[in-house]
């Protein structure tokens, strides 16, 4: 009797490969469950193997189901074996897909095939020293398609990255995919920064499809406190934008170059530096209003026009290369909207678009930390004359820790890239954000948002990412919770139909 370990609400697959009559007699296989709360049975996969789910159990327990497999020839000959399934279950919402010990912060989702890079994991940071300050992090690529038909979370071994940082506070796949491309590593590219370890790496793995996929650091260089990596979309200038905390924006040149085995490597080089002592952790290229600025469309030696968020002033930085020496300089500032009655912490920033991609959104979330608190969203888009309009969403219940975009209250027929807002909440009431544009709206239509909805995440909610379904197709709201090492996902658009 085998046994196989799962989560509940999980699928999992019963097979009975090698099964033989041992006189050559073909044989039919059956399967029913014989002992333990009801699974699901969904579909046969093939003549030996079905697919199950496990039942919800939705407290912290451990119970046992039998499956029973049944092989029967044409001559009436019997045998049966039995499957036993361990089904882990947990107190709380939500369906858990994944446990890690000790818990993990969730860095990058695994929705977006356009800027996955060949990567098809999710990818967390996880503490390997318990705990304390100064301990080292690692990277953990988690969910794999299982074969049979649906994505498994619980499935980890297929990408790894060996090395080790003193913290990660930026990781993008492919960042650099715009300025690098080479025949051995394009596909899979990943950049990591550490603030603490004063780093950006660049690392690399021959191959997206591999069973054994490990990436390996290709090149890097040194800088300050870099928070924000943003690649230059245009191979014919490779540098990129970091941003710094408490630095401002370094531009750095990279001379792309290739090793004896055809990876890409770098030499690196400071073109120059603005704004010190602002802590630009984000920037999006953008255009500006011709009062402004308006680069010369054929020169191609100034820079893109920068959009960034200073993190210590709740402030927009418009920088922008009007002297055409590159050389950023502030044209304007603009503070954030926050409507509040002191400085609130912006705890996370997403932002879609760019000069030459419509439509442009920002948006901001900022809090005052605390249960009963001042929160807000800032939703800030560009008009038709490039100025910018701030739209902002206040509320008091919950403690937000994550902003999300991502399809979560369902596909709309004629319109399959709108995307809805969620906020996670570490204290349960997490928000969804519907965007309410028109279908068939202009690709370049700036999303509008619905007043928000309640949904319930549960109590400790750490990090949380986009991610895709077990189905490939939906979007779901990734949430870990650190102190109990569990990952679980939500719908929301099944949560507040109910």
């Amino acid at each position: 009797m085998s046994t196989t370990n799962v989560l509940e609400q999980n699928q999992f697959v019963i097979e009975a490969d090698g099964t033989t009559d041992p006189d050559g007699d073909s044989i039919t296989i059956t399967m029913s469950q014989v002992a333990g709360p009801t699974a699901t049975r969904l579909d046969d996969i093939n003549a030996l193997a079905t697919r199950w789910r496990a039942p919800s159990l939705n407290q912290d327990e451990t119970v046992e189901i039998q499956i029973e497999i049944r092989a029967e020839d044409g001559r009436g000959a019997v045998a049966t074996q039995n499957v036993v399934i361990a089904v882990r279950g947990f107190s709380g919402p939500g369906r858990p897909v994944a446990v890690f010990d000790p818990g993990v912060r969730l860095v990058s989702g695994n929705v977006n095939a356009e800027t996955n890079a060949g990567i098809s994991e999710v990818i967390a940071q996880q503490n390997i020293d318990g705990g304390m300050s100064g301990d080292q992090e690692r990277l953990l690529f988690f969910g794999e398609d299982s074969g049979f038909g649906y994505f498994d979370y619980s499935q980890f071994d297929r990408a790894t990255l060996a090395e080790t940082f003193g913290d990660v506070s930026f990781l993008e796949k492919g960042t650099l995919d715009f300025n690098f491309q080479s025949f051995v590593d394009w596909a899979s590219g990943l950049l990591v920064a550490s603030e603490t370890d004063d780093e950006v790496s660049w690392f690399t793995t021959e191959s997206s499809s591999a069973s054994d996929r490990p990436f390996a650091r290709r090149d890097g260089f040194s800088i300050s406190n870099p928070c924000f990596v943003q690649g230059r979309v245009d191979t014919s200038q490779d540098f990129v934008w970091i941003g710094q905390r408490n630095q401002g924006l370094s531009v750095v040149r990279l001379d792309r170059q290739s090793d004896s085995n055809g990876f890409t490597v770098f030499n690196d080089a400071l073109i120059s530096q603005t704004s010190q002592g602002r802590s630009l952790c984000h920037l999006t290229t953008t255009s500006f209003a011709q009062r402004l600025y308006q680069p010369d469309f054929f020169n191609n030696s100034n820079f893109d026009n920068l959009l960034a968020i200073d993190y210590n002033t709740n402030e927009l930085v418009l920088l922008g290369d009007s002297n055409e020496d590159q050389i950023y300089e502030e044209l304007e500032v603009v503070p954030i909207d926050t409507q509040a009655s002191t400085q609130l912490s912006i705890v996370d920033v997403f932002s879609r678009g760019t000069k030459s991609a419509v439509p442009r959104i920002m948006t901001v979330l900022v809090t005052d930390g605390t249960e009963g608190g001042q929160h807000r969203l800032i939703v800030i888009t560009q008009d038709q004359d490039d100025e910018f309009v701030q739209t902002v969403f206040s509320w008091s219940g919950g403690v937000p820790v994550a902003l999300l975009e991502g399809s979560f209250v369902g596909v709309r027929p004629n319109d399959q890239t709108r995307k809805d807002l969620v906020v996670v909440s570490a204290t349960g009431q997490s928000l969804v954000f519907e965007n309410t544009v028109p279908e068939n709206s202009g690709a370049a239509t700036p999303p509008t948002y619905a007043a928000p909805v309640i949904f319930d995440t549960g109590i400790g909610a750490g990090s949380a990412v986009t991610a895709r379904d077990e189905n490939f197709a939906d979007d779901v709201v990734m949430v870990s919770y650190p102190t109990t090492g569990v990952v679980r996902v939500f719908k929301p658009s099944e949560l507040i139909s109910n």
